[in-house]
């Protein structure tokens, strides 16, 4: 038997006495991550109040610099879903949340909820999310459907801008 073929054989061995001896390589608490959930509050639509509210919670020792976005993905050029979703979406705020220092080890983090006011002007599904952007994979994000104002005037009426 080869040398790369005994590798696999043991390997294998391993891995399958680990999962038979109720070992895990996974964690079970989400520990360092900072969004907890988001929602967004208002008439959802064109042109109406929204409130857009995120729960963190802040494990980091240094400031992180939280933004949150919003755009309607339909209606993105070629060059445009070439960029970055930060570089080519809508900003609907922005806060840096303070190193999170005042905890000892194994302490739970507290929630904060980060709360933002915006608009959105033009009927359509959009997409919602927030982000840390040192690290835009730490993100969440959530689909908004934005209806027509409700006499039907403006752009929803004509189809301007579809």
């Amino acid at each position: 038997m080869s040398a790369s073929r005994r590798r696999f054989v043991l390997v294998s061995l391993l891995a399958a006495l680990g999962a038979a001896c109720g070992v895990t390589f996974t964690s079970p608490n989400d520990g360092t991550e900072l969004f907890k959930g988001l929602t967004v509050s208002g008439e959802p639509r064109a042109g109406a109040a929204l409130m857009l509210s995120v729960r963190v919670t802040q494990t980091y020792p240094v400031p992180v610099r939280v933004a949150c976005y919003y755009e309607d993905f339909d209606r993105l050029t070629d060059d445009q879903k070439e960029l970055a979703f930060l570089e080519r979406a809508t900003l609907i705020g922005e806060t840096v949340l303070p190193a999170g220092l005042d905890r000892r080890f194994g302490e739970e983090a507290p929630e904060e909820t980060l709360s933002f006011d915006f608009t959105i002007d033009t009927p359509g599904s959009y997409h919602v999310a927030c982000l840390t952007p040192a690290a835009p994979e730490n993100a969440w994000g959530e689909p908004l459907k934005i209806e027509g104002p409700p006499d039907g005037s403006a752009d929803d009426a004509s189809g301007a801008g579809r």
